[in-house]
């Protein structure tokens, strides 16, 4: 069975898992990366890789890939030839499959500073008073490049802000970052009109993603 046939069985597995309240958000991610390494038959790996450390060519899962406080929660990293890692965050190749979890037992998802990319494959685990499950859905059905525009160009005007009232007295500004929140009813995840056609869209991204990488 083809890479790409396998990843597709794993993604359509997960979206069937059901919420557990005893479960917590880094175990699910953690379930997830696990069920995507037993499909390419490679345990994942946990963390960002070493400076100068050679990435052999194939395909790697990488769980916390610029580590536990940034996007994404996982990467499968598809390579036709070696890579050698010069930074610890931005090595991620284009062609990478990357995953953002969320888990909500509300159904409403709070983003905090990392607004969705359109490329990016969010998995949504979520239990409320009228329904419970997984679901996924691409980034580009949730923003599109006006939204990446606007909030880019908050983040430049944040930068500026920071620079300018940097110091406070006896005081510095450490982190000045925007926070976001869905404005969607609950549940709007999983009661969507189009919930079919937005995990087929995961597939075909997947695919596309696959054959760039010609595995």
């Amino acid at each position: 069975m083809k890479i790409y046939g396998k990843l597709k069985a794993a993604l359509n597995d997960i979206k069937h898992w059901e919420y557990a309240d005893s479960e917590t958000g880094d175990a699910f991610t953690q379930r997830i990366s696990r069920r995507i390494g037993n499909a390419i038959g490679a345990a994942p790996r946990c963390g960002s890789p070493d400076i100068d450390e050679i990435i052999q060519k194939g395909i790697t899962v990488f769980e916390q890939p610029y580590g536990t406080q940034l996007s994404p929660d996982i990467a499968i990293v598809i390579l036709d030839t070696s890579l050698k890692i010069k930074n610890k965050t931005g090595w991620i190749p284009e062609n990478s499959i990357t995953i953002e979890v969320k888990r909500s037992a509300t159904g409403k998802v709070l983003w905090n500073s990392g607004f969705p990319t359109q490329n990016r494959i969010y998995i949504l685990n979520t239990k409320t008073k009228f329904n419970s499950g997984t679901t996924m859905v691409l980034g580009s059905d949730l923003v599109d490049e006006i939204h990446e525009q606007t909030v880019g160009e908050i983040r430049n005007e944040l930068k500026e802000l920071k620079k300018e009232k940097q110091n406070i007295g006896n005081f510095k500004l450490v982190h000045l970052r925007p926070m976001y929140s869905e404005s969607a009813p609950k549940c709007y995840w999983l009661s969507h009109k189009d919930r079919k056609e937005r995990e087929k869209r995961v597939i075909k991204h997947l695919r596309k993603q696959i054959n760039i990488g010609r595995l």
